[in-house]
């Protein structure tokens, strides 16, 4: 069994997030070891548009893909701010 450290939250700039940060799926832990880096997520159930659009037969309404751009342009402007 390879030994694995925990990594400090502060020590990489990309992983660090604020806390109250809407756009970004709360990291819980992050372990790592020469060969790899495992990150623990929150758990978001049907987060995702994939599920959205099997649901509603491959399909997006005018309001629905106003509400998505707006928000993956709001998340850009965050990365960008944070210079990611």
């Amino acid at each position: 069994m390879q030994h694995i450290e925990l990594e400090s939250k502060d020590s990489s700039k990309c992983l660090n997030q604020d806390p109250s940060d809407e756009f970004l799926v709360k990291r819980k832990f992050l372990f790592k070891n020469e060969d790899y880096t495992a990150i623990v997520l929150e758990y978001c159930l049907g987060g995702d548009i994939f599920q959205y659009l099997k649901k509603h037969d491959g399909k997006l309404c005018l309001s629905d893909i106003k509400f998505y751009v707006a928000n993956v342009i709001l998340a850009l402007e965050r990365l960008h701010m944070l210079s990611i």
